[in-house]
């Protein structure tokens, strides 16, 4: 821990948190051991400005990686700690309040985020945070953890999340599922995973977007045909129209994405596609292209 003029000059809060994000135990414990029990819980729960934003000292060692500090901090003062608190964002040239960026990022968000598997089930464990809490990820997109490990291909962390009670079914702001977003990033593992947990009558498989879109409709638009070719072949995915009465042939062929157009015709025998919806298809996306 640096002992120079400015660190010296630093507030005790500073302090703390500098310690929780490099993960200096010792200083931190001896910071701590310094503070009148009374002012714990101000300290502890104060946001510091940091590289990641405002965050607190729990938040601090979560998205650095501290798994020591999380569980001591969680070990020790758990009882002084707002476990679940959540961090807020404001955004630069904000002019009035509709401008604010709430991100409402707790410190199992931010773990997650930012892929600290150890973290995340230290959090769980000792802290018995809520799995299906739902934060702001980018503007107006308020989604769980599940989401965000999904977002970043962490498989062993979505079924650590969904083994502690993260619900498959849980959207985002857009109504978009885990498995969506799956799609959209073209995790295949992940997609397998989260289907293999889908119920009788494919809720998750079939489920809907605000826009009318299903997960097949996604994976043919980001030109995933492993993906397109999983849904249809071993789970059958229903062919449907989106809002915009569009298939997932039509969000393949837009987007230009030819391999799974062939893949569509070449396969009518299968019924995903017959001659004639072909046709129609084809038809709609020189009607959508000639605009």
């Amino acid at each position: 821990m640096p002992l120079d003029d400015d660190y010296q000059n630093l507030s005790t809060t500073e302090k703390i948190h500098i310690a929780c994000a490099n993960g200096s135990l010792v200083e931190l414990e001896t910071i701590l051991n310094s503070i009148q029990s009374s002012e714990l819980d101000r300290h502890l729960n104060h946001c510091t400005y940091g590289t990641t934003g405002d965050s607190t000292p729990l938040m601090a060692a979560s998205v650095n990686g501290q798994e020591s500090i999380v569980r001591f901090l969680l070990e020790k003062y758990g009882n002084h700690i707002q476990i679940d608190k959540e961090r807020i964002i404001f955004a630069e040239n904000a002019f009035d309040h509709s401008d604010y960026f709430y991100c409402n990022q707790t410190a199992l968000c931010l773990a997650t985020e930012y892929k600290h598997l150890d973290i995340v089930r230290t959090l769980v464990s000792l802290g018995k945070l809520n799995v299906n809490h739902r934060a702001i990820l980018e503007w107006q997109i308020k989604c769980t953890t599940l989401y965000l490990a999904c977002k970043n291909e962490q498989l062993e962390m979505v079924k650590y999340l969904i083994e502690n009670g993260a619900d498959i079914y849980n959207v985002d702001t857009n109504e978009s599922t885990a498995l969506m977003i799956a799609c959209k990033y073209k995790h295949d593992e992940l997609v397998e995973y989260l289907l293999s947990l889908d119920d009788a009558t494919h809720t998750l498989l079939n489920a809907v977007d605000k826009c009318g879109s299903t997960a097949l409709h996604v994976a043919a638009s980001v030109g995933s045909l492993n993906i397109v070719r999983l849904l249809l072949e071993k789970y059958q995915a229903k062919i449907v129209k989106n809002n915009e009465a569009r298939t997932a042939f039509t969000m393949a062929d837009i987007s230009n994405h030819i391999d799974i157009v062939k893949y569509f015709i070449e396969n009518e025998n299968e019924c995903w596609y017959t001659i004639l919806r072909c046709i129609d298809e084809l038809e709609l996306i020189g009607s959508l292209t000639s605009k």
